[in-house]
């Protein structure tokens, strides 16, 4: 049975993490929808020992082509990311497309991005992981409350 495009756009970013230092797992239950696909947290080792980052859970998506880009959520899913948001949890969309991504904040789930703002915006695969990985590994007072999509604004 052939991949989804959304897990095969996934694994392209994965492949381009430091699995050293970025933890990820993916989510699936079965008995409850809405979970976000990944969850992620890194570390970082210095001379003084392990320094902890922050960790962030993200949906994906993906569009066969470059096109203007909603988050396009389920409604258990809208749910589960306003909840985790609400609580000061780090989460995000990344939305797919043939010729790489773009990362929405929670404030842009519902909104319509146009093509022009997503050809600005696009990061290639090694780029969204490069964020995933500067993001989870920062320290706690480096970043504090500071969020994955500040890096690409």
């Amino acid at each position: 049975m052939p991949q989804k495009k959304e897990n095969v756009f996934r694994s392209s970013i994965h492949k381009h993490l430091d699995r050293n230092i970025v933890y990820q797992e993916k989510m699936h239950n079965p008995f409850r929808g809405g979970t976000f696909d990944d969850w992620y947290s890194g570390r970082q080792e210095t001379a003084i020992g392990t320094i902890f980052g922050h960790d962030i859970w993200i949906e994906y998506k993906f569009l066969v082509k470059l096109q203007s880009v909603k988050a396009d959520l389920t409604a258990l899913q809208f749910h589960w990311g306003t909840e985790r948001y609400k609580e000061g949890r780090n989460v995000a969309v990344i939305v797919g497309m043939p010729q790489g991504g773009i990362i929405l904040h929670y404030d842009e789930w519902e909104k319509r991005i146009p093509v022009l703002k997503v050809e600005k915006r696009l990061l290639k695969r090694k780029q969204i992981a490069e964020l995933i990985t500067e993001f989870t590994t920062h320290t706690p007072m480096s970043l504090m409350r500071h969020e994955l999509w500040e890096f690409i604004t």
